[in-house]
């Protein structure tokens, strides 16, 4: 068998391998391939000097979210001369998605190009990386973020306690002074707009809603689960992504933590 796994792996087995997977009982238990189901969690062993996932590389995750209607663009120094380079082509594959050769020449003189375009390009190249990615509102970021340790926590919060509200508003609910703040400062720094409510804050922002979206995170309570690519965090990310989640929903009963999730999927992705 050729099996996939979420964290991109992907292995050839015999039907009888024996992998350890976790049971109803929360329990390490060995179980051939052939008896395991889409969506069984399966262990992997940590090569001795692994790197961990430390950026989101936004073209790849966010090409599937832009199409005409509403548009992510990408936008470099270099774009003029793709655009140049590939005219007869591009030009083919804009009439195949509807646009006009007026769409062209704007995008030329803003050195900017529809994701799905570049996509359909075939481009490779530190171009992907090196610019922006901005939304048809404007609304930019760098073609490479950076995985802070405060961008995971916000990732964690909204998990726990936030929702995607339409195509370009992100809502997460909370009455805690510190933690509003937290939010506010965090998106800011993205240049993500905001606005604080009665129970909770909303940041309004179509790269960002489009993000979670990306990372499967889910957009209700009952959806929400931990990104496949999370489970590739450094220790100390790992800690501010679940620092996130229990701000949101969790408590101090005796001498344990709980968490209390609507999401079955959230629950055994923490457990």
């Amino acid at each position: 068998y050729k099996v996939f796994f979420d964290n991109g792996s992907v292995i050839r087995l015999s039907p009888n391998h024996p992998l350890f997977t976790i049971s109803r009982e929360i329990k390490l238990v060995s179980k051939p391939l052939y008896s395991l189901e889409s969506g069984d969690y399966v262990a992997f062993a940590v090569p001795k000097g692994k790197t961990f996932i430390r950026t989101l590389k936004l073209f790849n995750l966010l090409k599937a979210y832009s199409i005409k209607k509403h548009p992510l663009y990408l936008k470099s120094a270099k774009i003029r001369r793709v655009i140049k380079d590939n005219k007869y082509k591009l030009l083919q594959i804009a009439r195949n998605y509807g646009y006009k050769i007026t769409s062209l020449n704007g995008w030329i003189r803003s050195s900017i190009l529809p994701l799905h375009l570049v996509a359909s390009l075939d481009i490779k190249g530190s171009m992907l990386e090196e610019g922006e990615i901005i939304s048809w509102k404007g609304n930019a970021l760098p073609s490479t973020v950076e995985l802070t340790g405060e961008l995971c926590w916000l990732f964690g919060i909204y998990l726990s306690e936030g929702c995607l509200l339409g195509d370009y508003c992100v809502d997460i609910s909370n009455r805690d002074y510190s933690i509003r703040d937290r939010i506010v400062r965090i998106a800011k720094r993205y240049g993500f707009g905001c606005s604080k409510c009665k129970d909770s804050i909303r940041v309004y922002s179509i790269l960002f809603n489009r993000l979670i979206r990306a990372l499967q995170l889910g957009g209700k309570a009952r959806e929400k689960q931990i990104s496949p690519l999370f489970y590739q965090l450094s220790k100390h990310n790992m800690t501010m992504l679940l620092n996130g989640i229990y701000d949101g929903d969790g408590y101090v009963k005796g001498n344990t933590l709980e968490v209390e999730v609507y999401s079955r999927l959230l629950r055994d992705n923490i457990a």
